[in-house]
């Protein structure tokens, strides 16, 4: 999909949400007045203490650890996301996520529920270990041009409806292809002591597909946990130190059958900007998910039953587990 096609794409979702507002089962309005504002965590500094030399662990290794945990497959899971300007509520939506994954894929299906007026949005995101591009993104818009569109590298971290997190963001392995990663230190998060990686794009792609320059992740030392992410642009004018562009922290989190999974997490921009994800539902390794609906082609039915309010057999009558 071509830039100009992505951007009036983005247009008139923009137009339908100015337009559109989350209702709740009593028709009142979800979203908060504009000068209500919530007491929002600050993202939770990580000091890193340095290791070199022989004592510092291989990163790849340890992000082919992190690569190959429990994803629960095949599973789903309901979240609340919440877009907020300087602590004010200004837009909320509901997403059903189903995926799937073995040792070289991971499929994974994003379905609009709410605001009523974009129901049916989806996509379909693809992460494939041993091929390139290393991540396919095909999109459809039920209002749009009823047909579905890949996504070009190049827009892989454009915000998801106006929010902070991007395609990019949500995936849920870390790519080998395309980057360097090094080990840099040690931190603590949570309460958690943490490996700190450092990772650049490397290859012309990954550079295209990044809008920023060097990230830091924070991996869980004692489980396979991804528990925050720094991302840095260029060198600030005034210091010779890389700009700050918005940082992941997950707030609070558990396990699930063996699954370790966020309960609420926060992506903090530089703008005072911040969106949060809260985890509605969630059920893992759920035997009677169709491996039929991660097919491309299948993306328009599923926006029409999302809009009648289609729900996968194994959610009826099922809470979290």
């Amino acid at each position: 999909m071509n830039h100009r096609t992505l951007f009036l794409l983005l247009v008139f979702v923009f137009i339908l949400l100015s337009n559109c507002q989350s209702k709740s089962p009593t028709g009142k309005a979800t979203i908060s007045n504009a000068n209500t504002k919530r007491q929002l965590p600050e993202p939770e500094k990580a000091g890193i203490e340095k290791i070199t030399g022989t004592d510092a662990p291989n990163a790849i290794e340890l992000i082919a650890k992190y690569n190959s945990r429990d994803l629960g497959s095949p599973g789903w899971r309901r979240v609340r996301m919440e877009l907020l300007t300087e602590g004010a509520l200004t837009r909320t939506f509901t997403v059903l996520n189903i995926w799937r994954s073995d040792k070289d894929h991971v499929e994974m299906l994003f379905l609009l529920e709410e605001p009523k007026g974009l129901s049916g949005t989806d996509y379909l995101l693809r992460e494939l270990s041993k091929d390139s591009p290393e991540m396919q993104v095909h999109l459809f818009l039920p209002a749009g041009e009823q047909r579905v569109l890949e996504v070009d590298p190049s827009n892989f971290d454009q915000g998801l409806l106006g929010s902070d997190f991007t395609y990019n963001d949500v995936r849920m392995r870390l790519p080998m292809q395309g980057y360097d990663y090094r080990v840099v230190g040690t931190s603590t998060l949570q309460n958690e002591p943490v490996w700190a990686l450092e990772a650049e794009p490397s290859s012309e792609l990954t550079r295209r597909s990044c809008q920023w320059k060097s990230a830091r992740y924070y991996l869980g030392r004692n489980f396979q946990f991804l528990l925050g992410v720094d991302y840095f642009g260029g060198s600030e004018s005034t210091q010779n130190s890389p700009a700050l562009l918005k940082q992941m922290r997950v707030q609070s989190f558990e396990q699930r059958n063996g699954v370790w999974t966020a309960k609420t997490m926060f992506m903090f921009s530089s703008d005072n900007r911040s969106t949060a994800l809260t985890l509605a539902d969630a059920r893992f390794g759920v035997v009677n998910i169709e491996p039929s609906l991660f097919a491309v082609d299948q993306l328009p039915s599923l926006a029409d039953k999302v809009k009648e309010g289609w729900l996968p057999e194994e959610q009826k009558g099922n809470g979290p587990s």
